[in-house]
C-alpha cells in the first residue's frame, strides 16, 4: 500500500481499486456496490498476501474467468490480474472505509 494525500483526510494509505469502486468512493457510495478483496502472493508457500486491491462483482468475475480465483499465487499473473480489474488507479483508504465500512482492511 502506497500513500495519498487526501483533501478531507491528510496523508493516508492509498488502496488500489476497479475504476467502478473508485467512482463509487468519490460518489461517496450512492450506487451500491459491494466490494471483494483481490490478493496478490508471492507464491503458494506465502501465507500472507503481499498486496491486494478492492474491485466489484463484475470486475471479479473477470478475474475468476481469467484466473479461477481471486487469489493470485504467481506473481508473475500480477500485472495480468491488474489489468484486468485494478484500472481505477487508488482512494484514500479513510475515504473507502467511509463508503464500505464493512470492509475491515480499510
Amino acid at each position: 500500500m502506497g500513500l495519498i494525500i487526501c483533501t478531507r483526510h491528510g496523508k493516508r494509505g492509498l488502496l488500489s481499486v476497479c475504476a467502478h469502486i473508485a467512482h463509487e468512493v468519490r460518489r461517496g457510495g450512492q450506487v451500491g456496490l459491494c466490494p471483494e478483496k483481490v490478493e496478490l502472493y508471492w507464491g503458494v508457500d506465502n501465507p500472507k498476501p503481499e498486496l491486494y486491491c478492492y474491485v466489484c462483482r463484475a470486475c471479479g468475475d473477470k478475474i475468476r474467468a481469467v484466473f479461477g480465483t481471486t487469489k493470485i499465487m504467481n506473481p508473475d499473473q500480477w500485472e495480468s490480474c491488474i489489468d484486468l480489474a485494478a484500472d481505477g488507479g487508488g482512494v484514500c483508504a479513510s475515504c473507502f472505509g467511509e463508503v464500505f465500512p464493512e470492509s475491515k482492511e480499510a
